[in-house]
């Protein structure tokens, strides 16, 4: 096993419908791992993540995990060039609705790090959904490209703070609120990404499992 090598343990057998990747882009190793790692960390409640290589080798995992983050190796990130990385977002801040099962997309640390490292793909998993961002077939653009993305995840988290202020005070209320919060929460983050998207010209997505 080479350096910087990770292994799963009890890892939980996929289904086919990892295939489903191989459609986007990535080759069957790296889409079987990457279901396979998934699966086993969807609902956790607390975050997880894995940096999964061109033969489906694990390169990198989290090595510090919180309800809303997850530490890598910063020698782990330096050899994410061209990987994968997939790690999981918790509802366990949320009310264990049927919006936080939805969960929420990426963090603007998220995207930075995947045009910092050159990374092929990041991924955030839910209970019951999968969010996607892959580098375009060009690149992560020049210098100033770059610079555009990162003004526009400025705007992205404005707009998801205000949003997220709006419905604060129904936190922590009637469980009828708490859903009212909720999808208030999940929606409007999706609205600001799609709004992130036509600025940036990158590519989220969202996908049901199963």
């Amino acid at each position: 096993m080479g350096e910087g090598i990770h292994t799963i343990k009890s890892a939980p057998k996929t289904d086919r419908s990892y295939l489903r990747d191989t459609e986007s882009g990535m080759n069957r190793q790296e889409a079987f791992r990457v279901n396979q790692l998934e699966s086993k960390i969807r609902n956790r409640k607390t975050e997880k993540g894995y940096i999964v290589g061109a033969n489906g080798e694990i390169i990198g995992e989290s090595i510090r995990s919180t309800r809303s983050s997850a530490r890598f190796k910063v020698s782990d990130l330096m050899k994410s060039k061209n990987a994968i990385l997939t790690h999981n977002h918790p509802n366990a801040e949320m009310g264990g609705t049927m919006a936080a099962r939805i969960g929420l997309p990426f963090s603007d640390k998220d995207v930075e790090n995947a045009i910092k490292y050159n990374q092929k793909e990041v991924r955030a998993v839910t209970p019951n959904y999968t969010y996607s961002l892959r580098r375009p077939k060009d690149g992560w653009g020049n210098d100033d490209q770059k610079q555009k993305i990162y003004a526009a995840l400025r705007r992205w988290d404005a707009r998801r703070i205000a949003n997220y202020n709006s419905y604060k005070s129904l936190r922590g209320t009637r469980s009828n609120y708490r859903e009212t919060f909720d999808r208030g929460n999940v929606g409007g983050q999706w609205s600001a990404w799609k709004q992130f998207m036509k600025e940036t010209g990158l590519t989220v997505t969202r996908r049901k499992n199963g």
